[in-house]
Formats: structure tokens, sequence, C-alpha cells
């Protein structure tokens, strides 16, 4: 038995982020696995993405209602490691501007944490999607639908946040490492497929059964464009940045916070003096 759009939809993605995934995984371990670099959550992202295109695969073939809510549960999670990614993007430019220009490392921990409060929301809600959610009632008051639109707002919170961010990042652009601006060109050139994204969680957060953007029957057209090419886009900006970038060292934390400087850079002596005279 063949697969249907759905099906077909679903192999692409799983096609896209298994080569994405291993690019992901040879980045981290060209810069290393810390969570705040954000190449990190590219390789969730790719791993959760495979699982639940395979778990649409396997729902279509074997007709479990089960398997194919599982699908939706991790596909609505989706967004959000795109948005810890740019969020960690942001933090490594931070870390590596001079002292004078440099944010406060509380700020980007508070958005961090924005971002895994939503997560656990988001998997929390998804969950009871499975237990409760009833179509009858269009699926607009049971609680599930709850979660998912409460997750959709912290979402386009920590989606301006991240624009602001980007933003002062690019106006101290001078200040940064100049192998790190790479980074923000990615970011900057991401933000407007991220913004559809969030817009598509948004739409599908608050539309009820018989929409074209229900979440257990979104229409497959607005799933393939709003949702899984801006992540194709996305992902590849910010896969290659990582192939772009300077391998890093991590220096010293001070008061500052942790600072990753590029290896072997003229920069990076000056820095490492500066932290043995201190």
């Amino acid at each position: 038995m063949g697969l249907d759009q759905n099906g077909q939809l679903a192999a692409v993605v799983v096609a896209y982020f298994g080569v994405t995934f291993i690019l992901s995984v040879f980045v981290c371990v060209r810069h290393g696995f810390a969570r705040q670099q954000g190449w990190f959550y590219l390789a969730l992202l790719s791993a959760v993405r495979i699982a639940s295109g395979a778990c649409e695969i396997a729902g279509e073939q074997d007709r479990d209602v089960s398997v194919l809510i599982a699908a939706g549960v991790l596909g609505s999670i989706g967004l959000i490691p795109l948005l810890l990614a740019a969020l960690g993007l942001m933090t490594r430019v931070n870390d590596g501007m001079e002292d004078h220009h440099r944010m406060k490392p509380r700020y980007f921990s508070i958005m961090h944490l924005i971002g895994l409060v939503t997560l656990i929301l988001s998997i929390y809600g998804g969950v009871k999607m499975g237990d409760s959610d009833n179509p009858a009632n269009g699926g607009d008051d049971d609680e599930s639908s709850k979660y998912r639109k409460v997750v959709s707002i912290l979402l386009l919170v920590l989606y301006l946040l991240i624009v602001g961010l980007t933003v002062l990042c690019t106006i101290r652009l001078r200040h940064a490492f100049p192998g790190d601006r790479s980074l923000v060109f990615a970011v900057l050139a991401a933000l407007p497929f991220l913004l559809v994204r969030v817009i598509y969680s948004i739409i599908v957060a608050f539309s009820n059964i018989g929409s074209d953007f229900y979440i257990l029957d979104v229409n497959i057209w607005a799933k393939a464009f709003m949702q899984y090419t801006m992540e194709f886009i996305i992902v590849a900006f910010l896969v290659a940045a990582g192939f772009a970038t300077d391998k890093v060292k991590k220096a010293a934390v001070g008061e500052a916070g942790p600072q990753y400087l590029p290896m072997g850079s003229r920069r990076h002596e000056g820095h490492s003096g500066q932290a043995q005279a201190h």
C-alpha cells in the first residue's frame, strides 16, 4: 500500500533531517556540545523530526490513531529547538564581544528558561491531547487546547525577544569577533522564516476541528510550506553558519561570564593575557 500525501511529505522530512542530523552532530563535534552554542538544538530538532516523520508513516500504514497523535506531539515541539538554537548562537556572539559591549548573561538565562518552560508545556499539552482530545467539541474546550494556546503565545514572546537580541548584536557587530559575525548574519536571515513558523504555530493552536489548520488534520500544503519548508531553510542557514564559523575555545569564567574565543587568533591571545593579568 502506497503512502498518501501526508506520508510522502513525512518521508521527505525524514530524509532531509536525516542529513541535517549528521551535519549538526558534525558541527557539534567541531564546536563542542555546549547547549548555549545552539547547534545542539539543531541536532535535537533533527532527531525529533525523524521520529515524528517515522510515526507519521507508521501511523498511516497501521491506521493507528495513537501513533498519529504521537507524530502530532513531536511535530508541535519543532519550533522550540529552532528558537533555542538561534538564542544559543546569539549567546556565543555576545560572549565573544569586548567586555564593555557585552550584555549580562542573566538576560540570556531568562530567555533560555522561557524556552525550556515552553518546551515542557508543549510536551505536557501534547500528552493531554492524546488523553482527552475530543473531536466532538472541536478541540476548543479540552485541556490540551489551552496548553497549545499558552505555548503559542510564549513562542511569540520568545521570538520577539530573540529579534531584539539579534538587532542589538547587529548594532554591536564591530565589537564581536570577526569569525562570529557569520552567526549574526545567519540568524538575521532566518528571522523572517522563523516568523512564518511562529505564525503557523499560533494559527494551529487557535484552530478548531474543520479548519485547515486543525492540529490533527492540517492542510497538507499549509504544513509543507509554513512548517517544514520554513524549518528546512532555517536549519540550512544555521548549519551553514556552523561550518563558516571558527572553532572556539572556552576561556575562564570571569565577572562578565564565559567567553568563546577563536583558537589561535591574536584576539584570543589578547584576552588570555587580560585574564591572566586579572
